[in-house]
């Protein structure tokens, strides 16, 4: 074939070759990410892992609260993500301990706080009327347990680009737009209708962010006040106001809910990243460092069972 054949050839293909590296299909994009993760091999054979770190949460403009993190993950159906914090108070101090996450198909959200001088209660609430028929419990217990799961993938979609949760398929899908040239997009559909959007570096192919629609925070504070004495006793002491009931974020519309996904480090065969900032209408509101994750250790049942370590 002559020269200016083959050249007029090459320059008539050239655009359906960039087109297909523009468009990939999600198996393949994923194909790459897993492979950039630490490939199918070292990922299949994770049963289970566990991982502690430090959450830096914005409670509100210049106050900073810091807690302790430790997820636990025994696939595929136990996560528990566990976070403590230490309070101090005029008359002594004590530690909130929050368990969210799922046990089968029972849910874990509990907080315990031995030594606390007010109730702590976790917020949200029922919204709307209470079921009553055998439809509607059934119903309810549903959305409450895939509620339950959204929390392991949110933090687990990144280590393994897809997810396989018992009772949570993932279904995934090339989406329409990335909104930048350096990125592809999967979005992954959950049986409850909830999407989440997975952004993949084309140039590592790791995973790099993360997104989602969802209600924005709203953070309930009550007050208190107690009157101590120069000896250090208990002169008077008012209770805290009440907090809100129901979900205070009802009525209020979704919001773009971002995670950034960053600092990976190899170990274990494993390329999984150690940091994960949370931010939603350009507000940062967690800031997530982890330390090293252990695979396939042996988990105290009673870690999603968080009742029973009262």
């Amino acid at each position: 074939m002559p020269a200016a054949a083959r050249m007029f050839l090459a320059l008539l293909l050239l655009p359906v070759a960039v087109a297909g590296r523009q468009s990939p299909d999600a198996a393949s994009i994923l194909a790459a990410a897993r492979t950039a993760l630490g490939g199918d091999a070292a990922l299949n054979a994770v049963a289970s892992f566990t991982v502690s770190g430090t959450l830096n949460v914005n409670v509100d403009a210049g106050r900073t609260a810091t807690s302790s993190i430790a997820v636990y993950s025994q696939l595929p159906d136990k996560f528990v993500r566990i976070r403590r914090q230490d309070f101090t108070n005029p008359v002594g101090s004590f530690t909130l301990t929050e368990y969210r996450g799922f046990n089968g198909d029972d849910g874990i959200q509990e907080i315990v706080a031995p030594g606390a001088p007010f109730p702590v209660v976790m917020s949200g609430g029922r919204v709307g009327p209470v079921p009553t028929t055998p439809e509607e419990i059934a119903a309810a217990r549903q959305k409450a347990i895939h509620m339950a799961k959204h929390p392991c993938i949110e933090f687990a979609l990144p280590l393994f680009a897809g997810l396989a949760l018992s009772g949570f398929p993932l279904e995934p899908t090339v989406a329409a737009s990335a909104g930048s040239a350096a990125e592809d997009a999967v979005e992954f559909k959950g049986p409850d209708g909830f999407v989440w959007r997975l952004f993949l570096s084309r140039s590592s192919h790791l995973p790099v962010r993360m997104t989602w629609m969802a209600k924005p925070r709203v953070i309930a504070t009550t007050t208190s006040r107690t009157v101590v004495s120069s000896g250090g006793q208990v002169k008077s002491s008012e209770g805290p106001t009440s907090l809100p009931t129901g979900d205070p974020s009802a009525g209020l519309a979704d919001v773009e809910w971002q995670v950034v996904v960053a600092d990976y480090k190899v170990a274990d065969g494993l390329n999984w990243p150690h940091r994960m900032t949370t931010s939603y209408g350009g507000l940062k509101v967690d800031d997530l460092q982890l330390g090293k994750f252990k695979i396939n250790p042996k988990i105290d049942p009673a870690v999603f069972t968080p009742r029973k370590q009262r």
